[in-house]
């Protein structure tokens, strides 16, 4: 199964790092799984790719996937909740995880 997680990103490295903890814990509970995240593939892009575009290519990543995931304070996040938004409207099951794995 194809898992899209969706956590708080804004350019913080320490979020990237949260990402990168919760796929591996996610992998090692579900080892069948294939958990992707846009963050760590995309992180530089961040910096000089329009939010919108973007934006797009994280909706657009979430249609090929099974199961999507919500970590951190997503709520606070526009880009988790259109992401969110968008894995409703596809009828995905979606999962909030408790906690991050990793604390400052």
């Amino acid at each position: 199964m194809i898992c899209y997680l969706s956590h708080p990103y804004g350019g913080d490295s320490r979020n990237l790092k949260r990402i990168q903890v919760l796929i591996a814990m996610l992998h090692e509970a579900n080892p069948d799984d294939l958990v992707i995240s846009p963050v760590p593939m995309w992180s530089e892009l961040y910096k000089v790719m329009d939010y919108i575009d973007g934006l797009d290519m994280c909706l657009e990543l979430i249609g090929t996937c099974d199961k999507f995931y919500l970590a951190g304070d997503w709520t606070q996040s526009k880009g988790c909740i259109a992401e969110r938004a968008y894995a409703l409207a596809l009828g995905m099951e979606i999962i909030e995880l408790e906690g991050d794995g990793v604390y400052d």
